[in-house]
């Protein structure tokens, strides 16, 4: 009786470690994830400020047969945090997109090395739905079940690089900020000329930065940047900010002028070539002399 009851225990015993086994797998079978490890590179430099636009390039090893969502984040050093959204069409296995960079206060004449960070943290995979009313929504695929890491990039931080223009004012324009060191005792002018010595933009505010947006109007050549010392002394340490015309790509610059005075007029502080290609799109070339 005694040895019946002990072969009965047993089998109950190796039934329920087999019931729990078999539940664990069907769990994990479930709930199985594919794991991806994508890639992040910045567009147009590294290097951006508070609230501007920073490009980036994110590439996935395999495609998907459907379209994907990738999300990326922004993270500063004050652990602010900004989210955009790229979408990659079915088949494609790299997408460029743009992120507003972290809204932080910074008070700095001098660059702040790798201020923020970008990820990828996020994809979803599913399609364009288009109701009724023709309106169109990204319908996330309910058995999606991957999963994305990524490298992370890093950007660093200017105070400004870019006068608050709207969107539209600037959109395919090249702009232009200085930016000069003690500016409570130095007021300098910034302006812009042809290569025959024609002046086409100025700027003379009478406070710290001086900003232009150079017209598109303007034909196709070489010009350069001035700056006149409307006040000035000592040696003054200097930046000039090119943001292109696709509104992510920063040119900069930056130097002293050494034995400033009030009078002096300093040129050329930076050349720029202005190019139309045949598809009518404008670029800049940027040399410091």
């Amino acid at each position: 009786m005694k040895i019946t009851k002990n072969i009965i225990y047993v089998l109950v015993l190796a039934l329920t470690i087999y019931s729990c086994d078999n539940e664990y797998d069907k769990e994990v079978i479930l709930n199985e994830t594919a794991s991806l490890e994508g890639t992040i590179e910045l567009v147009g430099g590294d290097i951006s400020a508070p609230g501007e636009r920073k490009g980036f390039l994110v590439t996935l090893p395999e495609a998907f047969d459907k379209k994907a969502q990738l999300t990326v984040k922004a993270v500063g050093k004050d652990f602010t945090e900004t989210m955009a959204i790229v979408d990659m069409s079915a088949g494609a296995t790299s997408a460029e997109g743009t992120i507003v960079m972290p809204d932080v206060s910074l008070n700095t004449f001098d660059k702040v090395e790798d201020y923020a960070y970008l990820q990828i943290v996020g994809i979803a995979t599913g399609d364009d739905v288009t109701d009724a009313d023709g309106d169109t929504t990204f319908v996330n695929d309910p058995n999606d079940n991957v999963r994305v890491t990524s490298n992370t990039v890093s950007v660093s931080f200017f105070q400004q690089v870019q006068a608050g223009y709207a969107d539209s004012t600037i959109a395919g324009r090249m702009t232009v900020l200085f930016d000069w060191a003690n500016p409570g005792a130095n007021d300098l002018d910034m302006y812009m000329f042809s290569s025959g010595f024609a002046q086409v933009e100025n700027s003379g505010s009478g406070s710290r930065y001086e900003q232009d947006i150079f017209n598109d109007t303007h034909p196709d050549g070489t010009y350069f940047v001035a700056i006149d010392f409307y006040t000035a002394s000592g040696d003054i340490p200097w930046k000039l900010f090119f943001v292109h015309p696709d509104q992510i790509t920063v040119s900069y610059f930056e130097g002293v002028f050494e034995g400033a005075a009030s009078g002096d007029f300093v040129y050329p502080v930076v050349n720029f070539t202005k190019m139309t290609d045949a598809d009518g799109v404008v670029s800049y070339v940027f040399e410091q002399p």
